[in-house]
């Protein structure tokens, strides 16, 4: 994370010198964007100006829908998604190829490596079938920097229409290989999976970032 982002939010420590992050997959079937995919790796972090208290404050969050992160990678399937990522919201997208594949009782996302045209790697989940349709917000914010180097925030809801978690790992799998994304999540060191979430039915919201000093005051 860059120095001046670790001024004002720093990765929630679930033990001492171990953060969390998360990797996600999403498929936007319909979208201002036309239909893509995108695959998120995030760290999670506390809220600007909010005490960071580790596991509780995950624990907090986690319970009120109300997260926050910096994005490290964000790769997506089209150049417009690409280009609106970049230019509007100061994400770091790139295009390469992201495949979705499903069968009835399981899915699995295919990155390619930009540069080799090899697979990166392979994540796939379970299809769960004890899903929730009762409605769920989500909130996931992100601070980062403009293209000026100034302090943003920028945020999107999500409404949960069919939802499912599971903490066991035989639910999900991570394929790695050789890529640039593969070996940069090698370089992080994963250990043991807290939350695996099965989301195949979902509304989202992306709002326009905005510079950090007017963020909101919470209590």
């Amino acid at each position: 994370m860059p120095d001046k982002v670790l001024q004002e939010v720093q990765p929630l420590q679930v033990w001492p010198g171990r953060g969390s992050v998360a990797l996600t997959a999403y498929s936007y079937d319909y979208c201002d964007n036309d239909s893509y995919n995108e695959i998120s790796l995030s760290i999670v972090t506390n809220a600007p100006g909010k005490s960071n208290f580790g596991p509780l404050t995950l624990m907090s969050q986690s319970s009120s829908g109300d997260f926050w992160g910096y994005v490290l990678k964000l790769p997506v399937n089209t150049e417009l998604a690409r280009v609106r990522g970049v230019v509007g919201y100061n994400l770091p997208k790139w295009l390469t190829g992201i495949e979705l594949k499903e069968t009835d009782k399981a899915f699995s996302f295919t990155v390619t490596d930009g540069d080799t045209g090899k697979v990166d790697f392979v994540f796939e989940g379970e299809k769960l079938s004890d899903l929730s349709h009762e409605v769920e917000m989500v909130k996931n914010s992100f601070t980062n920097l403009d293209k000026n180097g100034q302090l943003n925030y920028g945020y999107s809801v999500s409404r949960q229409l069919a939802h499912g978690s599971s903490s066991k790992s035989e639910t999900v799998n991570l394929k790695l290989n050789d890529g640039s994304f593969s070996t940069f999540i090698k370089s992080l060191k994963l250990g043991k999976m807290m939350k695996y979430e099965y989301v195949p039915e979902f509304q989202n919201a992306l709002y326009a970032p905005r510079a950090l000093s007017n963020l909101p005051a919470t209590k």
